[in-house]
């Protein structure tokens, strides 16, 4: 059953912050009373509560609030939201599914399982790529002395030891791990 709240004066309900005041008006009461103000021209607005109340039956009833007729289009927005989505799901050829729904082939796989998982791969990857890029612009500020050695230590597919790289280059352990400390500073 629907039940309305009239706005009026001398109302016996009061609105949250006791400014307004309201008549509850229940089924054909409510039907005759409205159609009465429809065909005196008077066109009242009201909005569909989430609030329920039980009626005598234990079945839950539909409430409705009048809204002021300078508020209406805040109340109706997501309305008029929620049918443009609509209007627009009807007009493509696009089937909306639920995120949340199993794949038609896969009962323990989700929507959301392989959408994470994927923008999870995305992610890292930029962010990889990310590094990569810092990475390059740094090693290219490096002298060729000093990238050798990078290389040599850290980059080349059979990296060397601090000593076995100090054979090569005539130089002490001790230099080359100076060098090596001074670079990575640089980096």
């Amino acid at each position: 059953m629907k039940i309305f709240y009239i706005e009026d004066p001398n109302g016996e309900y009061f609105s949250n912050d006791g400014k307004r005041r309201f008549t509850k008006l229940i089924g054909n009461e409510a039907r005759v009373f409205l159609q009465k103000e429809r065909d005196a021209g008077k066109n009242r607005k009201f909005l569909l509560t989430e609030t329920e109340e039980r009626d005598v039956d234990d079945l839950y009833d539909e409430i409705y609030v009048e809204i002021p007729m300078d508020s209406v289009s805040i109340f109706r927005k997501p309305e008029r939201r929620k049918q443009y989505v609509k209007d627009c799901e009807e007009n493509s050829e696009i089937e909306t599914i639920s995120y949340n729904a199993p794949l038609r082939d896969q009962e323990d796989l989700t929507i959301e399982d392989v959408v994470s998982d994927s923008l999870k791969n995305v992610e890292d990857d930029a962010l990889h790529e990310i590094e990569l890029e810092i990475m390059r612009r740094a090693l290219k500020s490096l002298t060729d002395e000093e990238l050798k050695i990078i290389h040599a230590l850290f980059l080349s597919k059979k990296k060397l030891t601090e000593e076995k790289l100090a054979q090569e280059m005539g130089v002490s352990h001790q230099a080359i791990s100076k060098r090596k400390a001074r670079i990575l500073k640089k980096l």
